[in-house]
């Protein structure tokens, strides 16, 4: 999509009054239907065949829970939850986003790829099991416009130069793409391979971001990788999620760029085409004449299925501000359109609700349940009989043990923590150290967990409980032990903490400073944010370390307090380019910390991963 946190462009769509009399088209682009789909026209929706169904997909984006990062720092719990809420409000498929901008996934080696990171792959194949497993489709874009943006977590430079040479592009095929296909190429769950999330944005002809490569660029990429794809795995399906019609027909005096002899012609490879069309609408930024809810899918003369891919929850209304139309859809309306005008499916943006002018899940529920119980068996997706991942029904406290106590933690039944579908007494459980063995020893007995602090070692232990099943199905959750010494060290651990704001429910002020480099707070998009901590006691301060999420801030003070109400500042920062932040202090006296953030550097909000502060306790 146009990020609309970075675009806020306002306005409104109108639904033109459709003649009685059905519009009828020829194909007049391409080289001839996909094998992979049935066209069909404006007297019902194009139905995908998958498997042995043909299906519509009804569905909603889920961009994304960690940007960037889903794979290397894949939030289990939101992704199950996202699946959960999604099937149960009717919906049969989601678009996810992998690579995005390129700066956690794949690996690189100057400006070429040489790899996945270990385990990425892994985590894949498990995020399509859980989505199979709950009836959900999943689409798989893997690389966005975001490539070409100013973002501190990668080199916009780096991807205008890999796009531009093929054979750099090949290594990404050679080393990070064909494991990931020709291992989950033909998983249930892949509806279909997307390269591109709104790949003009980045273009000279038509783009938004700072760098910039020619549409020339951009087709010859999606020939090489859909080739490969094509290659590797011959049955699937790969799209790409184009920003608007004007780049995806050749009426009104609009270009294809995606047609197969356009695709061919820029990359020599007869299998690099397309097998679905993917377009995206908001109404605040086009008018009626590229709107897919004001002409059915026959108008553009495609020879391909095309799915809705993003356009707003809140249905096609009035937005604020922006190009102006004359009626608008409901949420429902919009789905049972894009149903019965000819279209493949309609996805909805987007299940993480950040930016909610655009709605959320319950905006187009009415719509999902309304195809899903009038079309039902081009909707619901059939698994057959399969063994179902163990489900988490609880969450595993966090232990604190005080230095030096020689009494086991308060017990923890697992069966409260973990259940399974076939078969809930079935479970075995195995416990997994990843740091802090010798912190603290961990006890399981019978389903029971405890755990016990080794003598004069204070510190973190990090781990997981891992519950398994007969046919070796597994979840897990979390293991943190932390033995707390409460007159030094890490003195703001846990010590209550407050927040001007907060992008949502993933990220409140308490992940500031639990100890995890995994989770953290996120504020709004907006510059002048704060927080403050209360360190329950005074201390004489030494060392702060300030650990950035991609969303820093280039100007910010450190204040402290002994009262909470007058206030010193310690520390002016005013270039800050994220990373870590350390601050070396000689002894500074506080009983409060507050971090009042001014400038941001990036368009996103003001994220840390934690924030440490390091003292001892000034004796009474």
């Amino acid at each position: 999509m146009i990020h609309k946190h970075r675009i806020r462009v306002f306005a409104r769509i109108t639904l033109m009054l459709l003649a009685s009399i059905v519009l009828l088209a020829s194909c007049a682009t391409g080289s001839g239907p996909s094998p992979h789909a049935a066209v069909g026209s404006e007297s019902g929706p194009t139905l995908l065949d998958h498997g042995s169904q043909r299906i519509f997909l009804s569905g909603m984006n889920l961009a994304w829970i960690d940007f960037a990062r889903d794979l290397t720092s894949f939030n289990e719990d939101r992704f199950v939850q996202a699946l959960d809420e999604i099937s149960q409000a009717g919906g049969n498929s989601i678009r996810w986003w992998i690579h995005v901008n390129g700066s956690h996934t794949p690996v690189w080696e100057g400006d070429a790829v040489i790899g996945m990171p270990e385990g990425s792959i892994d985590t894949l194949e498990r995020a399509l099991d859980l989505a199979w497993e709950r009836g959900i489709l999943v689409n798989i874009t893997l690389w966005s416009f975001d490539m070409l943006q100013n973002q501190s977590t990668m080199d916009p430079q780096r991807n205008k130069r890999f796009l531009e040479d093929p054979a750099l592009v090949q290594s990404y095929i050679d080393t990070a793409l064909t494991p990931m296909v020709e291992r989950l190429g033909s998983h249930p769950a892949v509806i279909a391979w997307e390269v591109f999330n709104e790949p003009e944005g980045m273009s000279t002809a038509y783009g938004w971001t700072p760098t910039r490569v020619s549409m020339e660029t951009i087709q010859r990429v999606v020939n090489q990788i859909a080739g490969a794809i094509h290659r590797m795995a011959p049955d699937a399906k790969v799209t790409n999620g184009s920003w608007n019609f004007r780049v995806l027909t050749d009426i009104s005096g609009f270009t294809n760029y995606y047609r197969d002899d356009r695709l061919i012609a820029a990359g020599g490879d007869p299998l690099g085409t397309l097998d679905l069309y993917q377009v995206h609408f908001y109404q605040q930024h086009f008018s009626d004449a590229t709107s897919p809810f004001h002409h059915p899918a026959s108008y553009w003369e495609l020879d391909k299925p095309i799915v809705i891919g993003e356009f707003a929850a809140v249905g096609i209304v009035d937005m604020g501000s922006g190009i102006k139309t004359s009626s608008t859809l409901t949420p429902q309306e919009a789905y049972e359109y894009a149903y019965a005008n000819g279209y493949a499916g309609a996805l909805a943006w987007t299940w993480t609700a950040h930016e909610p002018e655009f709605g959320s899940l319950s905006n187009i529920e009415p719509g999902l349940m309304s195809l899903k119980f009038s079309h039902p068996r081009q909707i619901r997706i059939d698994t057959g009989t399969i063994n179902r991942t163990p489900q988490k029904i609880g969450t595993i406290p966090r232990i604190l043990l005080p230095l030096d106590s020689s009494e086991p933690s308060k017990p923890v039944d697992l069966s409260t923590i973990f259940t399974d579908t076939e078969d809930p007494k079935g479970l075995s459980y195995e416990i997994r150290i990843q740091s802090g063995e010798d912190i603290a020893e961990i006890y399981l007995e019978d389903g029971i967990l405890r755990a016990r602090a080794m003598p004069g070692r204070a510190g973190s232990l990090r781990g997981s409980i891992r519950a398994l099943d007969s046919g070796g199905k597994w979840v897990e959750d979390s293991l943190s032990v932390t033995v707390i010494d409460p007159d030094r060290g890490n003195i703001g651990l846990f010590k209550p903490v407050q927040a001007s704001s907060t992008e949502g429910e993933a990220h409140p002020a308490s992940l500031v400073n639990d100890g995890l480099l995994d989770t953290r707070w996120s504020s709004e998009y907006e510059d002048t944010q704060w927080l403050h901590l209360d360190l329950q006691g005074t201390f004489t301060l030494s060392q702060i370390h300030l650990f950035w999420e991609a969303a820093f801030g280039t100007s910010y003070d450190i204040s402290v307090s002994t009262d909470g109400t007058s206030w010193s500042r310690i520390i002016s920062e005013r270039g800050g380019d994220g990373g870590e932040d350390t601050f070396m202090l000689d002894e500074v006296p506080a009983s409060h910390v507050r971090v009042d953030f001014h400038s941001r550097g990036t368009e996103w909000g003001f994220s840390l991963w934690e924030l440490e502060i390091i003292g001892e306790r000034v004796q009474p």
